[in-house]
């Protein structure tokens, strides 16, 4: 008995498959929950920002809130097709 035995008892004879079709279905809840929350509009503290500068915090944070929702997209892109890669590889066992 190892100690991962001991300390979380015995492993069961799950069928690898199943396994990975729950944890598959507990990503996408938790994907769908995060996609479903609304985004706000950040407030910006701007009272350090030097006056000649304040035209242009609008377009700044604009810019930097399109360039963040971005990276998310690609973010997610990136971990749904991680998650198909490591689907397909446990189904072909």
């Amino acid at each position: 008995m190892g100690i991962f035995d001991k300390l979380f008892g015995k492993k069961h004879d799950v069928p690898e498959n199943v396994v990975a079709n729950e944890t598959r279905q507990i990503e996408i809840d938790a994907s769908d929950e995060i996609k479903s929350k609304a985004v706000e509009k950040p407030t910006i503290d701007t009272s350090q920002t030097p006056e000649k500068f304040l035209q242009f915090t609008e377009a700044i944070i604009d810019f930097l809130i399109n360039k963040l929702h971005e990276i998310n997209s690609l973010e997610q892109e990136i971990k749904e097709e991680t998650m198909k890669v490591k689907y397909n590889s446990t189904t072909k066992i």
